[in-house]
């Protein structure tokens, strides 16, 4: 479920991280008028600093930026790619990055690392995380450490300054939105009411493991085909340590499945799939607890709840295209020599 929505995330993101790897057929060096050549290889005497390309003589690229390119790539890329492929794509994302640089320096912009800390407060506030934790997730979710992931936050913070201060990106209109909306309202995500028992392993022993285990067996056979009792069950068993208790278990408003899977993914995937109107069996959830619940409705996230998340949806694809064209055209002017 999760990976059949991914793409949903893109449009929870304010800041578009959108990488773009399109080939470089026109990539010269004025200088030498040769094509930029992507096959260099480290010989035995060569070290990861060793320069492999200069661009407008102000920024080089070395060895171990494209080795670090090409793991961040492979990870990133779908479908297979061969070596020479890889090595090619790594070798254009590092000369956009350099150029990219070139340019925010020339229009004075810098990102500090105050607003560097600050999109990392907010992300690791929606995901529910504290710090180490989110540090943790980035980290294994990439195969890279921490700083290396900061380094492409603070290239997409830039290039996306960049494309705001020099670039015209027009907004969205309230059609494209509205079509997009249309095209895509299944695919978007939904909202579900439900309720809830929730059952806690206080002490971490056998013991307290088998006492719970016991209890949530028990109240499920009491509903299991009985979803007319939940309310008042879940109101009397005095091991239900959910928030919502006296109300029967009953979650006060519609959720959000992406918001909800943020901070419980186990959760999320069962709301997203189990019948409505049926008791689910016990289960633990993403935070080891034993849950039982009750779907009592599920429905596609109303238009004017995602309307602002497509805008900048639309818009970031937008300024995707614009930036692409950008730099082509600069790939084109710039003096750019590989060894």
């Amino acid at each position: 479920m999760l990976i059949k929505h991914r793409y949903l995330y893109y449009l929870l993101l304010t800041v578009s991280i959108l990488m773009t790897h399109s080939l470089c057929r026109s990539s010269y060096s004025r200088e030498k008028g040769k094509e930029i050549n992507t096959d260099h290889k480290l010989s035995s005497y060569e070290t990861v600093n060793e320069i492999i390309c200069t661009i407008e003589e102000k920024k080089v690229i070395t060895a171990n930026d494209t080795a670090v390119l090409r793991k961040k790539l492979k990870n990133q890329l779908r479908k297979r790619v061969t070596k020479k492929s890889l090595k090619k794509l790594a070798l254009e994302e590092a000369i956009k990055r350099a150029l990219v640089v070139i340019a925010a320096e020339k229009e004075s912009i810098i990102i500090n690392d105050a607003r560097i800390q600050n999109e990392i407060d907010k992300q690791s506030l929606y995901f529910g995380l504290s710090k180490s934790r989110f540090q943790k997730r980035i980290e294994k979710q990439t195969g890279l450490p921490f700083s290396e992931w900061i380094k492409d936050l603070r290239y997409n913070l830039m290039k996306n300054q960049l494309v705001q201060v020099s670039m015209s990106v027009p907004q969205p209109t309230t059609q494209e939105i509205k079509r997009f909306y249309r095209k895509n309202k299944r695919k978007i995500g939904i909202e579900v009411r439900y309720k809830e028992m929730v059952f806690r392993v206080k002490n971490k022993n056998i013991q307290d493991e088998l006492r719970v285990s016991k209890i949530v067996s028990e109240v499920y056979q009491k509903i299991r085909n009985k979803p007319q009792l939940f309310a008042s069950v879940a109101k009397t068993t005095h091991s239900n340590t959910s928030s919502y208790k006296r109300n029967g278990g009953l979650r006060p408003f519609y959720e959000g499945i992406y918001d909800i899977a943020a901070k419980n993914s186990v959760l999320a995937s069962l709301l997203f799939r189990h019948p409505k109107g049926v008791i689910s069996r016990p289960f633990r959830d993403s935070k080891n607890r034993y849950m039982i619940v009750n779907i009592l409705n599920r429905r596609p996230l109303s238009f004017a709840k995602v309307r602002d998340l497509i805008l900048r949806r639309l818009y970031a694809e937008k300024q995707d295209r614009i930036f692409q064209k950008w730099f082509e055209k600069k790939l084109k002017e710039a003096v750019i020599i590989c060894l």
